[in-house]
């Protein structure tokens, strides 16, 4: 069961929006906006579940829905307390330099992260991509089992961009990432023995797009990307989102462009 209990709302139970603004005032309550965020959560898998029962025909065991939500967001509450100071301080010098800058309309923007752990001997990559207008479009949390060097991490994430780019259909592509070293390489004529390999994918994933190109930005305009990279730390597979993400995603996400938003008013 979910460690989150709504006293009172049992009786609330077929009238749908009594229920919700009972749980929105909760927020007055001790840790209320966490257990929102997460009833949140649930709700969004419960309701991805009904889709694929209704439209797959094929659903998950209740508990097996309610584990995954907990699991995922506890994930995130762990990766938010650990990053929470390093991200007060970088987003308030974010501020006075600038802000997450968006793509010429039609194009889509991935910016791209790498995590490691080598404790573990296990990488993550964070993939977050967005149209001209700052809206979330895919969200991917890849995990790897294996741990390289940092710069060869950075190379597969931007690879593993540009595969999900062109599975999704995308014609213009922007690759942003915080690696300045991996990014020089690809617009360059020079070689690294450490990820010539993978610089030869990108260059022959290039070809799926009508336009395709790459920039450096700083690590603080970055700072969604990094999240689900270390994010994807914790994970045994793939976690993606389209189209459809959960309130905490959406949060993150709008505060790295809602400046950039301001500034086009």
């Amino acid at each position: 069961m979910a460690p989150v209990q709504w006293d009172g709302l049992e009786s609330l139970r077929g009238k749908f929006w009594l229920w919700w603004t009972e749980l929105v005032e909760a927020t007055i309550r001790e840790k209320g906006e966490e257990h929102i965020t997460f009833t949140v959560n649930l709700l969004w898998h419960i309701w991805k579940d009904r889709n694929e029962i209704n439209f797959n025909g094929k659903g998950r065991d209740p508990g097996v829905v309610v584990h995954k939500a907990l699991t995922e967001w506890l994930e995130y509450q762990e990766v938010q307390y650990e990053g929470k100071e390093e991200g007060r301080e970088s987003r308030l010098e974010a501020g006075k330099k600038g802000s997450w800058a968006a793509p010429n309309k039609g194009w889509i923007k991935l910016n791209t992260d790498a995590a490691l752990n080598q404790q573990s001997n296990k990488a993550g990559w964070g993939i977050v991509a967005r149209d001209w207008k700052g809206k979330l479009v895919a969200t991917w949390a890849c995990p790897s089992f294996t741990c390289s060097v940092p710069v060869l991490e950075e190379a597969l994430a931007i690879r593993t961009a540009m595969v999900k780019a062109a599975l999704e259909g995308w014609e213009r592509i922007i690759i942003e990432s915080d690696c300045k070293v991996v990014i020089d390489r690809i617009q360059g004529d020079s070689d690294d023995v450490l990820i010539s390999t993978v610089l030869q994918d990108i260059k022959l994933l290039k070809q799926n797009f009508k336009e395709c190109c790459f920039s450096f930005v700083h690590r603080e305009f970055n700072s969604v990307s990094h999240t689900f990279a270390r994010y994807a730390l914790n994970l045994g597979s793939i976690v993606d989102w389209k189209a459809c993400f959960p309130v905490w995603l959406l949060d993150i996400a709008q505060a790295d462009v809602e400046e950039q938003l301001l500034q086009d008013v």
